[in-house]
């Protein structure tokens, strides 16, 4: 069954209500804003791009004060209404809501973004480019300052704050689990994708906070590092988890390993569930599951042993394990 696009458009309070149901079903949700004056195919594009970022998509529509505030008495071309008609007939488009005003940070903050994404109209190259050749010569193409600079004040002004940016690049320091949990407690965090053969330095030195790498090798581009940084993050917000103590189990976040998991049936192809998990007593199970932690980590990661907490009778352990070998 189709959806009606009418069902869409909502007040302030409506989206807060469907936010806050979002949130207990532990979906994120992906923010945007701006005029769509006339709807065209970039808009489309950019839109599905966002709504691929998480689980639903919320645009924040200039009014259309505002609109004839920013582009003059002329505009808008559609009003507010028949413009957020349009953008929730989009598939990918799950809520429009319209604000009054040059920002949106009331409607943000209200609206407890997961993430806020600004789309990529801020060349002033006649055919939108946003790179240009290195100087000194050389492969691939750089991505300009100006393009950047003016989105990252744009997304300020929005915002009403100043975002703690973070350039994703193989030359930053290398995500860890302890980082990603200093991050989830930042109130904004923006996140620059590098491309094609990297970013104008200056750019770099004037605006971004810190640089980030998720691994020692090289992807396309910096948005698959961004989504994979945006849900390391996310999930550690309160409210995304079911059960907000599930991550402290989970690996790299005691700096080890995580023991193995089993379930239903107890014997598979001659493989059998270790005894101990089916006993019922919870101090072995427990003791079982740190050793178990403790030494795949030894095999697998044993660079990681050198920043875990280790207690007496886990060094122990690892003695007995090390003279094994």
């Amino acid at each position: 069954m189709s959806k009606n696009p009418a069902d869409g458009i909502m007040t302030l309070e409506e989206a807060k209500a469907w936010r806050a149901r979002l949130r207990r079903e532990g979906k994120r949700l992906v923010v945007t804003n701006g005029c769509f004056d006339l709807l065209h195919r970039g808009h489309a594009e950019y839109l599905y791009e966002s709504r691929e970022l998480g689980d639903a998509l919320l645009i924040l529509v200039n009014s259309d004060a505002s609109v004839r505030n920013l582009k003059g008495p002329e505009r808008p071309l559609v009003d507010e209404y028949n413009r957020c008609y349009l953008l929730s007939a989009l598939a990918c488009v799950d809520a429009t809501v319209v604000f009054d005003g040059k920002r949106c940070d009331r409607e943000l903050r209200e609206r407890a973004a997961d993430l806020y994404v600004k789309g990529g109209d801020y060349t002033l190259d006649k055919h939108n480019r946003v790179d240009d050749s290195p100087y000194g010569g050389g492969t691939g193409m750089i991505m300009q300052v100006q393009p950047i600079y003016d989105c990252y004040e744009s997304l300020c002004r929005d915002t009403g704050t100043r975002p703690h940016l973070i350039y994703l690049t193989p030359q930053g320091k290398t995500l860890t689990q302890k980082r990603v949990v200093e991050l989830s407690k930042l109130d904004n965090i923006a996140l620059l994708c590098g491309h094609y053969e990297g970013i104008d330095e200056r750019v770099i030195e004037e605006i971004v906070d810190e640089e980030i790498s998720i691994g020692d090798f090289v992807v396309t581009g910096g948005e698959l590092p961004a989504l994979m940084l945006a849900d390391a993050v996310a999930r550690m917000l309160p409210g995304v988890l079911a059960n907000e103590d599930a991550f402290e189990l989970e690996s790299h976040f005691s700096s080890l390993l995580e023991y193995p998991q089993y379930t239903r049936p107890v014997e598979w192809h001659g493989k059998e569930v270790p005894p101990v998990l089916l006993s019922g007593h919870h101090a072995n199970i427990e003791k079982w599951r740190r050793e178990q932690s403790l030494e795949r980590t030894y095999r697998r990661r044993p660079d990681m042993l050198e920043k875990a907490e280790l207690s007496r009778k886990d060094r122990a352990f690892l003695s007995s394990l090390k003279s094994e070998d």
